[in-house]
């Protein structure tokens, strides 16, 4: 058996070609009406770079179709192109915002599929695997790429990066580290706009990026069942919860080289945690601001808790050094006290500041 005569380029007709991407190659095949047919003028292959390979299909469907183009245009030579994909290219290019591209690599695939003149993209059916031309019986694409990227890039559908409306409960968070006597000391803070909810130590040695991580997990742990809006100043953080965790998730939190990704166990344990509010937002917010506003007083409660000697021990604090865990509409101040009052009874404990 030998592959099919491949037809001559006719520059009179339009070319289509048909682009299908398995397991990280991309292929396709060039062909021009031929009677009631349609004729191959030529067959591509290509592996696609180790960034695509790890993308959802979905995308990795994009970078196949902008690297067979490239390819195609070629032979082409600026006449009519129908280029055929079996997912929603131009929608997720124009219309879906992906955290797993950088802006270069996806102005790359703009410039190649959306800009030239003589291209036009069409969503078809499933490819046919015998002659890579779609099979008009296979009816509607079975999937909305749209949405199924959506799904795969955040660890809950429902999470949002716009506050809710009246929520349970509005916490900041932060967490640091420092070098004190040679030694690396972190710390985190889960606080509201006037109370400290939960401050402690790390073990030595902990980074600035994993005390962040490890806030926003207490957070969504601490407000479990509830509705809550979260603020945190660190970009890193927000990224995890709104992108890159989720891709890390899916590419086993390893690297390209096959390495663990930095803070693979705290990422992962924050992925667990933010299902476990009813309804949650996670907000970036500046920090270190002087703005007279909710968010602002919010944020830098939370670094003046945080900030606080990782080593010093509270008065009447617990061995493993927390300062209070308590839910924050069950705190009154009394003076220079914090009063933990229990709905079942009166003050249990008293913690000086």
């Amino acid at each position: 058996m030998s592959a099919p005569a491949l037809g001559i380029p006719d520059y009179a007709k339009p070319f289509s070609l048909y682009v299908h991407e398995n397991r990280g190659v991309a292929s396709g095949v060039l062909t021009q009406p031929w009677g009631s047919t349609q004729r191959p003028v030529a067959y591509y292959s290509a592996q696609l770079d180790p960034v695509a390979r790890a993308a959802v299909p979905c995308l990795r469907a994009v970078a196949a179709a902008a690297t067979i183009v490239q390819k195609a245009q070629e032979l082409v030579l600026g006449h009519k192109l129908h280029v055929k994909v079996p997912h929603a290219v131009e929608a997720l290019l124009l219309k879906h915002n992906t955290q797993h591209f950088s802006n270069q690599r996806l102005n790359r695939y703009e410039i190649l599929l959306l800009t030239a003149d003589n291209l036009s993209l069409t969503r078809c059916s499933t490819l046919n695997p015998a002659t890579l031309l779609p099979n008009p019986d296979d009816g509607e694409p079975h999937h909305d790429c749209c949405e199924l990227i959506e799904i795969q890039e955040k660890p809950r559908t429902d999470l949002t990066d716009v506050p809710l409306l009246n929520p349970d409960y509005v916490l900041f968070t932060d967490g640091s580290a420092s070098v004190i006597h040679g030694e690396r000391h972190a710390g985190y803070s889960v606080v509201t706009e006037h109370w400290v909810w939960e401050a402690k130590p790390l073990r030595p040695g902990t980074s600035a990026q994993a005390a962040e991580l490890v806030a926003l997990r207490r957070a969504c742990e601490l407000t479990e069942g509830r509705t809550v809006n979260i603020y945190t100043d660190s970009r890193y953080a927000f990224s995890i919860c709104h992108a890159t965790g989720q891709l890390w998730k899916q590419r086993g939190f390893l690297t390209s080289s096959g390495q663990a990704i930095a803070n693979a166990a705290e990422v992962h344990s924050l992925l667990l945690a933010i299902h476990k509010p009813s309804r949650i937002a996670v907000m970036h917010c500046p920090g270190h601001s002087q703005d007279d506003t909710i968010i602002a007083r919010g944020n830098n409660m939370a670094d003046v808790a945080r900030a606080e000697d990782p080593t010093a021990t509270k008065a009447g604090s617990p061995t493993d050094q927390e300062i209070t865990v308590v839910p924050p509409l069950w705190l009154k101040k009394l003076g220079e006290q914090w009063t933990v009052n229990q709905p079942s009874g009166p003050a249990s404990h008293t913690t000086d500041f």
